[in-house]
């Protein structure tokens, strides 16, 4: 079974990349390249493909939390410490988004692309 996993593993990092390819602002193809990235060790490449999915949305707080996990395993514990100061300060900014009146937060592909006031 584990030549199969790793044999699943390839193919979907290979339907993982040729997603972004194909529409290289689709930020939930990062995350979930990225996931896949780690899984195969491949903890540089997946570390790009955070910061890919964070270019195109800098609040996505457990893009950073999941960034700096990776960072903290590696032992860059203050580039680890940085990810997760901005992911405290952005969930903390949806929290206060989502008490508001007037507030919303929008949602795109199954993964939160930001908040916007109405």
């Amino acid at each position: 079974t584990c030549t199969k996993e790793k044999g699943m593993l390839k193919e979907a990092l290979q339907h993982y990349q040729h997603a972004v390819r194909l529409k290289p602002d689709f930020i939930d193809g990062y995350i979930n390249l990225a996931a896949a990235l780690v899984a195969a060790r491949d903890l540089d490449q997946a570390i790009n493909a955070y910061r890919t999915a964070l270019s195109y949305n800098p609040k996505l707080y457990c893009v950073r939390s999941d960034l700096g996990n990776l960072f903290k395993a590696i032992n860059k514990l203050e580039d680890a410490k940085a990810c997760y100061m901005k992911a405290i300060e952005n969930a903390a900014g949806l929290c206060s988004c989502l008490e508001q009146p007037g507030m919303c937060v929008q949602y795109t592909g199954g993964g939160m692309a930001g908040h916007t006031p109405l």
